[in-house]
């Protein structure tokens, strides 16, 4: 069967840091019990909580929205200007965030995996539009028909999204931003693993620029949440 392919935009809302292993468990017990559940609901649709296997940060999120300009939503700018003490000094249990407001732009099938295989372009390149192109020929449909593999999907940082958020929030300005990442949700690590050696094979042949640009890293879910 050919994966289907979704060509309307959703939104998402993604984060990279790390957590140091002494207070994770007091830094879980807070996200999990408290932050996630205070922002599933308002905009967001799903919530989820991964932490490293290989990459280059301890621990992601992702939060999700029907559209990227959801992200935007009034109850959820609100809760951005409107943060306690405590959770200012839980701000210095982050170091080396990267924040993501994204427009997901392509999604090959719809699975969520318990694996997450992410492919983060940080820097821009001299020639953005060719490496546009070569991620736009992204064999994505090979990649999704993967056994093990549940969907791939592309998504372009938004700058004015962000710029946006950063008006009304209170932390986090210094967060830095990528400029696109591929995603793939996988059952196992060994399917991340042979998905990303497609992804990274292609980069490497049509565009070098972007493969030097690439940073690709493994995550393990630890929680999910709808609303």
């Amino acid at each position: 069967m050919k994966p289907s392919l979704a060509t309307t935009e959703t939104g998402a809302l993604i984060y990279w840091f790390d957590i140091s292993p002494s207070i994770v468990d007091q830094w879980l017990d807070w996200y999990l019990r408290d932050h996630m559940p205070s922002r599933v609901g308002t905009t967001f649709t799903t919530g989820r909580c991964f932490e490293a296997i290989d990459g280059p940060a301890s621990h992601m999120v992702l939060f999700e929205t029907h559209t990227p300009e959801a992200l935007l939503a009034a109850d959820y700018l609100k809760l951005l200007g409107t943060v306690s003490d405590e959770d200012r000094k839980r701000r210095g249990w982050y170091a080396n965030t990267v924040r993501m407001t994204a427009r997901v732009q392509t999604r090959v099938r719809a699975g969520m995996g318990s694996i997450l295989a992410v492919t983060r372009f940080d820097s821009t390149t001299d020639d953005d539009s060719t490496d546009r192109d070569a991620l736009g020929g992204l064999p994505a449909e090979p990649i999704a028909a993967l056994a093990g593999v549940g969907s791939i999907w592309l998504a372009d940082h938004d700058a004015k999204i962000r710029a946006r958020m950063d008006e009304v929030r209170v932390t986090g300005h210094q967060d830095r931003s990528p400029q696109r990442a591929i995603f793939i949700e996988a059952a196992r690590d060994t399917d991340a693993l042979q998905a990303q050696a497609m992804v990274a094979e292609h980069l490497h042949a049509h565009s070098p620029r972007a493969a030097d640009a690439a940073s690709m890293g493994r995550y393990r879910l630890l929680y999910a949440m709808t609303a």
